[in-house]
Parts: C-alpha cells; sequence; structure tokens
C-alpha cells in the first residue's frame, strides 16, 4: 500500500492533496489502539519537501503537455532563501542553475505565472506570454497591462494580440528596447561636440575617398568610425 501524501510546507501545484477515502477511514477506526499513519509518521523535512517539488518539475517537464503556469507557480514556491541554504546557494538563480533548470528558462514560467491567471496563460501559451509581458513593462505607449491586452484583444501595430506569434511579439520588443535606449542616450556637452566636430571633419579632410560612419559614445567616453573593409583593399 503506497504511504500517503504529507500536507507540504511548501505549496506546490503539481501536488494536489489527496482526499482521505471512506475505505482509508474506516480500516483506521477499525484498530483500536493503533494511532494513526498521519501522527505515528514523523513530518517530512524541509529538504524533502523541495526535492519532491523539484522531481514534480521535471516529471512534468518531460510530459508532451506540461503545464508551464503551475511549473511556474512552484517555482515561485523555491523562492526563499532557507531553501537555496539547504544546497549550499547563495542566491535563487544558483539555486535555479545547479538544482532545478535553467536559470532564462525557469524565468519565462515565473514571468508568466506571476503575469496572467492560469486560464489566460494556457490560451496565450508560455513563450508567447512571456514576450507579450516583456512588451507591456519596456514600451511606455502601452498603458495597458499584459493580462489586458490579451482579454481586450487589444491592435498593436496594426493587429490584434490574439492574431500574433511569439516571434511577431519579440520583435515590437526589440523595437521597443531600441526606443528607450535612444531616450536614455545623454546628451553632450558644448565642449564635447565641438571635439567631436574637429576630429569628424579632420578625417573627412585627411580620407576623402572613405566613406565612414561617426558615432559619439558617451558612456564610454569614445568616439567610433566605422568603415567598410572593402573601401580599404580597393
Amino acid at each position: 500500500m503506497a504511504n500517503p501524501v504529507l500536507r507540504p510546507r511548501i505549496p506546490s501545484p503539481l501536488q494536489p492533496k489527496p482526499k482521505p477515502t471512506k475505505k482509508a477511514s474506516k480500516k483506521r477506526a477499525s484498530k483500536k489502539g493503533r494511532p494513526s499513519v498521519a501522527r505515528a509518521r514523523k513530518p517530512t523535512s524541509l529538504k524533502q519537501q523541495v526535492d519532491a517539488t523539484i522531481a514534480s518539475i521535471h516529471e512534468e517537464l518531460r510530459t508532451s503537455s506540461a503545464r508551464y503556469w503551475d511549473i511556474g507557480r512552484a517555482l515561485i514556491s523555491l523562492r526563499q532563501p532557507e531553501i537555496w541554504r539547504l544546497y549550499a546557494e547563495t542566491t535563487y538563480r544558483g539555486f535555479l542553475e545547479e538544482h532545478v533548470m535553467p536559470f532564462s528558462t525557469a524565468r519565462r514560467m515565473i514571468t508568466v505565472a506571476e503575469t496572467y491567471s492560469q486560464p489566460i496563460a494556457e490560451a496565450i501559451g508560455h513563450e508567447r506570454g512571456y514576450q507579450l509581458a516583456r512588451l507591456a513593462r519596456i514600451d511606455r505607449k502601452i498603458k495597458k497591462s499584459a493580462e489586458q491586452l490579451w482579454k481586450t484583444n487589444a491592435k498593436l501595430s496594426k493587429r490584434r494580440v490574439r492574431d500574433m506569434s511569439a516571434a511577431d511579439i519579440e520583435r515590437l520588443v526589440r523595437g521597443a528596447v531600441l526606443r528607450s535606449n535612444k531616450s536614455r542616450r545623454p546628451k553632450p556637452a558644448e565642449e564635447e561636440k565641438q571635439a567631436y566636430d574637429r576630429m569628424k571633419t579632420a578625417f573627412q579632410k585627411a580620407f576623402k575617398d572613405l566613406e565612414a560612419d561617426f558615432d559619439l559614445d558617451l558612456r564610454k567616453r569614445k568616439i567610433r568610425i566605422e568603415l567598410n573593409l572593402d573601401d580599404l583593399l580597393t
């Protein structure tokens, strides 16, 4: 007879607690003076519970129709410093990388589990849901949450969200990142702009036959000159 499942201290959506059957209740009641299995057995340790949760995650990932929202919730339940220390890890990322799964994969499932309700997560899919969550966070023009975008089937770049693939949304994310980087780019001081202009003019006078692109990177305090290699070889 299989051992009864004890109530875990760490919630794991992949391991729901089974309800006791009437047959099992009668069996316990018929043996007078003998304590129930639940009373006699000592509570499992925290590490045993974590090991069981990790095993359930791995088992779920091996199925053809893995429930990524459920896996995300299970991963969130492991986001506790006392758990990392059991495995001699100092960060959540290190714990996941060494004992559960690659952090980049886990981050997608966690993002979906934190962003959407379960029915929406199942409808949108974990990769498309992850990209839509990124877009809603990065693009300042979007005023709705990712879940609201999906619920209302909002129009993004002349297309409805539900008609877009994960790759379509990822392209919008890349565009939003580029716009964000440009908006945060520092403006040069007057003396920096004058030095840049002098260098650019001097280069163009010295190399009249070469076409070049110039860039002033204030973050790294550098001026970049980009040349076509074929022009230099001719």
